[in-house]
């Protein structure tokens, strides 16, 4: 018994040795077809783009479809040849031949199958060459959104600067083109006054060169012509909100939703414009319409909440934003959880969690609810704890300041001038100098008083010249307004 198992080991020891010699060999000979195979496709390749180079177009056209079905269909453990390039280099040798229409072809391929961004630009060129104004800025427009920016160079050199140096001359080719747009769009309208397509068209680029009311004009003329055309009443109500005509801007997206009844997007615009028409109640029916599609969405709550508060209505603000302030701290948790796919909407709910704690509070002391409100800018402080990020920094003074003045309005001027010294002791702040200018009226110092009134419209002047000096920085260094 003992000498038969002894036999039998032998025996499975020796089929296991030359099963892993099998496949050894194997291994060795599938390693030695993809070495073969490798060195193939890519000597097929350099010599496909020796051809491209020369303008041999017979061969590369020849040695298109080998490259693709070998780059597409190379097995596992190949050094594979991405097909991306393989298309992307003949769509440009369609362009160099001037087979624009095989170009498109392939471009639209490289957005289909890749998304690939430079595509988008070459793709935006063609439409732009055959008039298709509209069609090549949306390429334009996807071609800057998904052109890599910032990060390193192989060099480790920052080309952060390009990258700006480029978006300037992009946003000012954009800008030339707009007006060679109007012009071409001027000519087929003067062949063609009956095409609503064609006014909607050209006061589409009149609205991106800011003429206001060469927009609505031709927004008019298109929907005089078809008055079926919505996007002609999303530019026009634009438009019209840009031009100080609420009213009528109320109006277009009131049209938009007898058209669309069950689109939140209309009532949502809609419901920013009714409250400066004091329009509340309108406004609070088309965001409660928005809060029905999608109850999971904090911001909606917390908009609406925005809108009680300027009705007076501040129980219901309250309301609206604990529960606001329930579902984001709800998303905050999933990134502590270890879900990965959440981690960007955790980290974003994390930091809309200060501004909304600091909403209630502050609508809490509207109510007159003051020690919770106190509460509320007492989480701030927590949060921003140890923190130095600049954004923290300034949730910490606003909650600071806040707590002064809710001390003001329970008439503790003593904690509120405390607070507001502490304050001033590390920014000088135009609105700290306010709060403390009315709490020195209280305790008896006019004097002080007036110096701070004048200290803070010195503070305020500095703030105004700061903002403005960016906005001129912003717009010679992009090329448009902030």
């Amino acid at each position: 018994m003992q000498k038969s198992r002894v036999v039998a080991n032998v025996k499975a020891g020796v089929c296991l040795a030359a099963a892993g010699a099998v496949f050894f060999w194997y291994g060795c000979k599938s390693a030695d077809s993809y070495t073969k195979l490798n060195n193939k496709m890519w000597a097929t390749w350099n010599k496909w783009e020796k051809h491209i180079e020369k303008k041999e177009w017979k061969e590369v056209d020849a040695g298109f479809p080998y490259l693709v079905r070998q780059a597409e269909t190379c097995p596992p453990g190949c050094d594979a040849l991405d097909p991306m390039y393989v298309y992307r280099d003949m769509a440009g040798t369609y362009s160099k031949r001037g087979d624009t229409a095989r170009a498109f072809e392939e471009y639209s391929r490289l957005i289909e199958k890749y998304n690939y961004y430079e595509a988008y630009y070459e793709r935006g060129e063609i439409n732009y060459a055959r008039g298709r104004h509209i069609e090549a800025l949306e390429d334009y427009e996807r071609y800057q959104k998904l052109r890599p920016k910032g990060g390193y160079s192989s060099s480790g050199r920052s080309y952060y600067d390009g990258t700006r140096t480029h978006d300037k001359w992009f946003n000012t080719l954009k800008k030339d083109r707009y007006q060679t747009a109007i012009k071409g769009y001027t000519e087929q309208i003067r062949k063609n006054p009956n095409s609503a397509e064609l006014f909607y068209a050209r006061g589409y680029f009149r609205s991106l060169r800011n003429e206001h009311r060469e927009a609505i004009d031709d927004m008019g003329a298109a929907l005089r012509l078809d008055p079926s055309l919505a996007k002609a009443y999303e530019i026009r109500a634009v438009e019209y909100y840009k031009n100080g005509e609420l009213e009528k801007c109320v109006g277009d997206y009131s049209a938009l939703i007898r058209m669309e009844p069950q689109n939140p997007e209309w009532r949502s615009r809609r419901a920013n414009i009714r409250p400066l028409l004091d329009d509340c109640k309108g406004a609070i029916e088309d965001i409660t319409f928005v809060i029905m599609q999608d109850t999971a969405d904090a911001d909606n709550y917390l908009w609406r909440a925005r809108i009680f508060s300027r009705d007076g209505r501040h129980g219901e603000a309250i309301s609206d934003i604990s529960h606001a302030i329930t579902l984001l701290e709800g998303k905050a948790q999933l990134g502590y959880k270890g879900y990965i796919e959440s981690g960007s909407e955790a980290w974003g709910a994390r930091n809309r969690l200060p501004s909304a704690y600091r909403q209630r509070g502050n609508a809490r002391t509207k109510a007159a609810q003051y020690d919770a409100a106190i509460d509320d800018f007492n989480i701030i402080l927590g949060f921003a704890e140890g923190k130095t990020d600049i954004s923290d920094k300034w949730d910490r003074l606003g909650a600071m300041l806040d707590i002064a003045d809710v001390h003001f309005l329970r008439a503790e001027y003593g904690k509120a001038l405390e607070i507001c010294n502490e304050l001033l002791a590390e920014e000088q702040w135009g609105r700290v100098y306010r709060t403390r200018e009315k709490t020195y009226y209280k305790l008896g110092f006019p004097e002080k008083a007036r110096a701070d009134s004048v200290e803070a419209a010195k503070q305020d002047s500095i703030l105004d010249a700061s903002m403005e000096q960016f906005k001129r920085e912003y717009k010679l260094e992009y090329g448009e307004e902030l």
